[in-house]
């Protein structure tokens, strides 16, 4: 079945917005895992807008993908956080001479780290709430 390009899409874009929209809401309470999802599939509606992005006019194109792109962002530092954390959670020794200096380590990276998290997560609910009020794509 042929259908004209136009159509095809908008259901696609559509369809990962929607998506996209579910696997966004309440982010305030949102586990990392969850947010990492969330980060995959606004990727997947980035990837979608940016293909079809000559159907549509080019400074709405041009917001759109710089919303996502920002939420993309904010997301993978948090993600990155985590990491860094299980990281820095794993450093040896936790005995011996070092234990001292490397506890002080620690505790000042995990610090930073969970600031740097909470951050994120205020600044990743604010682009969320700028996304939403973005005129639905597609």
């Amino acid at each position: 079945m042929r259908r004209p390009v136009g159509k095809f899409a908008r259901r696609a874009v559509k369809k990962r917005r929607k998506k996209t929209e579910v696997s966004g809401d309440h982010l305030d309470a949102m586990p990392i895992d969850d947010i990492h999802a969330l980060r995959k599939q606004v990727k997947k509606a980035r990837y979608a807008i940016g293909f079809f992005a000559d159907l549509y006019r080019k400074r709405r194109t041009k917001h759109y993908l710089a919303q996502l792109s920002l939420l993309q962002d904010l997301a993978g530092h948090m993600v990155d956080v985590r990491a860094g954390q299980s990281l820095i959670d794993d450093l040896q020794p936790r005995n011996g001479p070092d234990r001292k200096a490397l506890d002080a380590a620690h505790d000042m990276v995990t610090g930073w780290m969970m600031a740097k998290s909470a951050s994120c997560r205020d600044q990743l609910q604010a682009a969320w709430e700028r996304y939403r009020s973005l005129k639905r794509f597609g």
